[in-house]
């Protein structure tokens, strides 16, 4: 599955010194991998752009607009599978946690044959 995205802002913040343009420079296309949707994979076509910034003392002249919420800097995959994979970490540190728990136990009452 392909989803197509356009960020709505007309405008964006220079990274480096935070000056407000709307002036494109270019455009281009990320491709995104997201979290799968009923067992198929989804991939985004995210269409982002390049702004000039607006401040002739920036060091940076032209820079990528930012989406914090959705990916980050040069990352080939949406911020919901790492959240997702964060979630499935969690819960299996407190599985072992609590499986380890048990064994301890176990092996107390009962002591290994070896």
């Amino acid at each position: 599955m392909v989803l197509v995205a356009r960020p709505k802002s007309a405008v964006s913040l220079c990274p480096c010194c935070g000056c407000q343009t709307g002036r494109v420079h270019s455009h281009y296309v990320r491709r995104l991998t997201d979290l799968p949707w009923q067992g198929q994979v989804v991939e985004i076509r995210l269409h982002a752009r390049r702004f000039r910034c607006a401040n002739p003392q920036c060091p940076r002249r032209i820079f990528t607009e930012r989406l914090p919420a959705t990916v980050r800097p040069k990352a080939r995959r949406t911020t919901r599978p790492g959240e997702s994979q964060l979630v499935a970490l969690r819960s299996a540190v407190s599985l072992a946690r609590a499986c380890r728990a048990n064994w301890l136990c176990r092996s107390a009452v009962t002591p290994c044959s070896e």
